[in-house]
């Protein structure tokens, strides 16, 4: 047997680390203030 972890343990350790940061990213989102839409991101027409 080997003493090795295999990826989808290493993946299953990580994942409420990964959720965690997902749904701190959707909070700073949602206090972001200001809809997407009137924003000028940059793009030019």
């Amino acid at each position: 047997m080997s003493t090795q972890p295999n990826a989808l343990y290493t993946y299953h350790q990580r994942l409420p680390m990964i959720l965690d940061k997902i749904e701190a990213q959707r909070k700073l989102a949602d206090d972001f203030g200001h809809p997407p839409n009137p924003i000028h991101w940059g793009a030019r027409w």
